[in-house]
């Protein structure tokens, strides 16, 4: 069989908590297959499997994944890749339908590309890998760019006529592949900007520290605590808090303020809620404190960017 007749498309997700789900069958098929989601879905939970080497995003809404102790936010703004072998759940905490986009690379067609490299192209020679020791990828979300994101979009567009474009799309998914792990050697330059003597010391700390910024960004509207963010990343707070200015240019906390702030204006700028709801949306529980910070970043108050949106 080629690897371009082992491509599945799901356009609907099962259900899951059903007696009818055999969850064995369904994630052995992600082990033989290349799987593309292309679903909508509201209100739906996925409980912790498996996974292959996949990468994800949505065309609509948010959804959330969670490994060990990350969690994930993935939107319309960015795109998550998770190794194989990771283990995770996932949910969608809407009413509204979210449009969810997943690529699922099969063991035996990372495989096949892997043989079909040759150490002519450099890939594997200039990233330092071996032939046949295909890299394990930063996990984390990363936002569009003009290097994955057009191949994720053709992949998309293409998959509407799955059995038509079987062999573009199975080109498409090497290039993509093959971009996945430039930019996995790109991730390289940042982690260098980790300021550690020895190279395991440098990846460890910025994964730790991208796994912060994750929690921040999927938990902004919670009632989370720099303490809470140290224990989940494993560090102590006070080196925590010294390398994540270090690193983001902006202290933990200011950084939750400003994603709350972010969020706040558009929750403002999209639908008819009062402020006060807003605040609870973002996770203040005080209407004044919340207002302060609103008037602090944007120089209006919550209430005169309510009435100026109104106005727009």
């Amino acid at each position: 069989m080629r690897i371009a007749d082992s491509i599945e498309l799901i356009k609907e997700f099962p259900a899951h908590n059903s007696v009818e789900f055999d969850g064995k069958a369904h994630w052995n098929m992600y082990k033989t297959k290349n799987i593309i989601v292309n679903a909508k879905a509201s209100m739906l939970y996925c409980q912790k499997h498996w996974g292959s080497l996949s990468i994800k995003t949505t065309f609509k809404g948010s959804e959330y994944y969670e490994t060990g102790n990350t969690k994930y936010l993935v939107s319309e703004n960015n795109y998550l890749i998770l190794n194989q072998d990771t283990e995770y759940s996932s949910f969608i905490d809407s009413d509204a339908d979210v449009e969810s986009f997943t690529i699922h690379f099969s063991p035996d067609f990372i495989n096949e590309f892997i043989s079909g490299l040759t150490t002519k192209s450099g890939l594997f020679f200039n990233q330092g890998f071996e032939k046949n020791d295909f890299p394990e990828f930063i996990e984390k979300t990363y936002q569009h760019d003009n290097l994955v994101t057009p191949i994720l979009l053709k992949i998309r567009k293409l998959s509407d006529d799955l059995e038509l474009n079987k062999d573009q799309i199975d080109e498409l998914l090497s290039n993509l592949l093959q971009n996945m792990l430039q930019l996995n050697a790109n991730v390289k330059t940042e982690v260098n900007r980790i300021d550690a003597l020895r190279e395991s010391v440098k990846l460890e700390l910025y994964k730790r520290l991208n796994y912060a910024k994750e929690y921040i960004d999927s938990c902004y509207d919670q009632n989370i605590s720099l303490e809470k963010i140290s224990t989940v990343i494993c560090m102590n707070s006070e080196y925590f808090i010294r390398q994540f200015k270090k690193y983001f240019k902006i202290t933990p906390i200011q950084y939750l303020i400003k994603k709350r702030m972010e969020a706040a204006k558009i929750i403002i700028s999209t639908s008819d809620i009062s402020i006060s709801e807003v605040c609870q949306q973002v996770g203040y529980s005080d209407l004044t404190s919340f207002g302060k910070l609103f008037r602090k970043y944007y120089h209006i108050s919550p209430d005169g960017f309510k009435k100026l949106n109104a106005r727009a």
